[in-house]
């Protein structure tokens, strides 16, 4: 089986496939070349000798690309010392972050966190374990434009959905906290957000979403809920709805009408 990766980038509106590991210097020219979207993926462990994907993290943080619109690191383990070198890069346009799977942890999450990146408004950060700690640096960024966060499958607990209603995050949008370890406190913490536009919200299999807390959030523009089946009682279905009355409350990806609600 031949030992390669596939670099994926947009240019010009076309997008475009490369198989073969790039050298450095073509990877410069590709980002030279006005490429607003980039997306790296590792199909093999590479040879020893092999160290494109190193060597491409190495020219995203060692200058600036101001036509980068969407970077997808998804599925490359990054360690802190990785992680440092590409947030020294600049992005000023990045829109679009994909860093899900990559084994990201707090030390790492904190160079991201301090990253200038103005125009930010889509984060993935899904499959990663991330703990409370490495929410607390994800929080200290100053993203005025982020309008979506995926969070699940990582270990948010009630000092972390604290930290996550401290955000400066004004126009979050769309919030996805499937399969962390939120629970009664955690919820009623969370539910101290101010996120005034807050459209999406997925709080499934956790294991004790406490509703009674979550109806105190003050997200006025709230229209999708996604939990499990197990905290809807007809008196949860009742607090929702007089909470948020054009809410639609989904188990596992079904939405749940007002009507069909009323039979929980």
């Amino acid at each position: 089986m031949p030992l390669f990766e596939v670099v994926q980038y947009r240019l010009q509106g076309l997008l475009k496939q490369e198989r073969g590991f790039l050298t450095t210097s073509e990877f410069r020219t590709m980002l030279h070349n006005a490429v607003t979207t980039i997306s790296l993926a590792q199909l093999a462990h590479p040879h020893p000798e092999h160290l494109a994907i190193a060597d491409h993290l190495t020219v995203l943080g060692s200058g600036s690309w101001p036509q980068l619109t969407s970077l997808n690191l998804s599925g490359l383990g990054l360690d802190s010392r990785s992680v440092a070198q590409l947030a020294k890069g600049a992005w000023p346009m990045l829109a679009e972050l994909n860093l899900s799977r990559t084994t990201l942890n707090a030390a790492a999450l904190w160079h991201i966190a301090k990253s200038p990146l103005p125009q930010l408004e889509k984060l993935d950060l899904s499959f990663n374990w991330l703990d409370d700690e490495a929410v607390l640096q994800l929080v200290a960024a100053d993203w005025p434009k982020l309008q979506c966060l995926n969070l699940r499958f990582n270990t948010l607990r009630a000092d972390g959905t604290h930290a996550l209603a401290l955000s400066r995050w004004p126009l979050l949008k769309h919030l996805n906290l499937r399969s962390n370890l939120i629970t009664h406190e955690a919820t009623w913490k969370l539910a101290h957000a101010k996120w005034p536009v807050l459209e999406e919200l997925d709080l499934s299999a956790n294991p004790a979403v406490d509703i009674p807390g979550l109806v105190q959030g003050h997200w006025l523009q709230l229209q999708s809920l996604t939990v499990d089946n197990s905290v809807l009682s007809q008196d949860a279905v009742a607090l929702l709805m007089r909470k948020w009355s054009r809410l639609q409350i989904k188990i596992k990806g079904k939405k749940l009408g007002a009507a069909a609600a009323a039979f929980i």
